[in-house]
């Protein structure tokens, strides 16, 4: 293993340990009403208005993973956020709300396949903690009620929301792919296979062109919206990550692509990313038009954990001493520019074109993105070594 590998990985597992989860845990959750934070404030607060339904979902993967890895006592926050915190976004008909205010009153009464993926990945995660067959059962239930409200029998794919729009976005079916993947790993029955491999189809008839990742479509899921211009380079590097996973676990599976079709997609995804998707600071921008202009200079944290993913996918296949070098430079930044100004165990959300940052405050949702890299780091750091 090399030396980049091993000491960007102590740094990271130690933030998490030692600053990260000790204080979200104990600041970012109301144990009465259920709930974690939507965030916490510069002074290190809890911000309670509004509060989204992804952040619970989100949170409730985070503790799940930490509790699985011996890396805190979660457990009992994610569960006691499944079972009594998610009620409250309950509309009265059984489908869950974008957001609450602090009063529990709705603030965004919108319904969204994003919000739902999510709920199903949080499902997955308590099923791999606990065992308990409930959470397979609501698994279940959940990409049932994902089929009902979002599915499009027309064009094929996802709608973003219940009643549908006219726009239509790659991002919910991004995340939907995630949960896919940790569902079939999970329960290991073929329906999941079934519907993840269904899921990457539509990924590479659909979204992925030649030369880059779509982010904007149509009602019909053609390129055709006004907004169809503007790419994410973050979720380049995100699908990176996703299609090596997909190709890992595919091996086992009757369905799936070849080897090298998924390998192509990768390739199309970095080739972009890397070309155009990073400012004069390297770190990744937040966003670009078709033609590979910055169309947002800014760059949020979560698109550098995406990127570190990326590599992190290529160093394991790979095992290249340069790909490990961009690894630790990719973690110096992280450091330098969004955890390490901000106090311990929280982050910086975003930064400008020159570094500098933008908001003070640390949104949980990020929290999400931060371990996933984090813990792949370790966990290919301790395959290496």
């Amino acid at each position: 293993m090399h030396d980049e590998i091993r000491e960007a990985a102590q740094r990271c597992r130690r933030w998490l340990l030692e600053e990260a989860l000790p204080h979200w845990g104990a600041s970012g959750f109301d144990w009465a009403r259920g709930l974690f934070a939507e965030g916490l404030d510069g002074a290190g607060a809890p911000l309670w208005q509004p509060i989204r339904f992804r952040v619970q979902s989100r949170q409730i993967y985070v503790f799940s993973h930490a509790a699985l890895l011996g890396w805190y006592e979660g457990g009992e926050l994610a569960e006691r956020c499944a079972r009594f915190g998610m009620r409250h976004f309950d509309d009265g008909t059984g489908n869950q709300l974008f957001s609450l205010n602090a009063d529990d009153s709705p603030a965004d009464s919108a319904v969204c396949c994003y919000e739902y993926a999510f709920a199903l990945l949080a499902e997955c995660w308590l099923y791999r903690l606990s065992g308990e067959p409930r959470w397979q059962q609501q698994a279940e239930s959940r990409y049932q009620a994902i089929e009902l409200l979002f599915a499009d029998p027309l064009y094929g794919g996802f709608h973003s929301r219940f009643p549908p729009s006219a726009l239509r976005s790659q991002n919910p079916h991004m995340h939907l792919f995630e949960a896919l993947l940790v569902a079939a790993e999970s329960f290991d029955e073929p329906r999941w296979q079934g519907r993840t491999h269904r899921l990457y189809q539509l990924f590479r008839q659909r979204f992925l062109e030649p030369a880059l990742l779509r982010e904007f479509f149509d009602e019909r899921l053609l390129p055709t919206h006004p907004d169809s211009h503007l790419i994410d380079p973050g979720h380049h590097y995100e699908w990176c990550w996703l299609l090596a996973r997909y190709r890992t676990l595919a091996q086992g599976w009757k369905c799936g692509p070849s080897e090298r079709e998924i390998g192509e997609g990768i390739a199309i995804l970095t080739r972009f990313a890397a070309a155009h998707g990073h400012g004069p600071t390297g770190l990744v921008l937040d966003e670009l038009t078709d033609d590979g202009r910055p169309y947002r200079a800014t760059s949020r944290l979560w698109c550098q954990t995406e990127q570190l993913k990326a590599l992190l996918a290529a160093y394991e296949r790979r095992g290249e001493a340069e790909i490990a070098h961009r690894i630790g430079a990719v973690v110096g930044r992280i450091f330098d520019y969004y955890l390490m100004p901000a106090l311990p165990g929280q982050w910086l959300d975003q930064v400008d074109v020159m570094g500098a940052p933008l908001a003070g405050h640390a949104p949980a949702s990020t929290f999400y993105h931060l371990f996933v890299a984090f813990s792949e780091l370790v966990r290919v750091a301790q395959r290496e070594g």
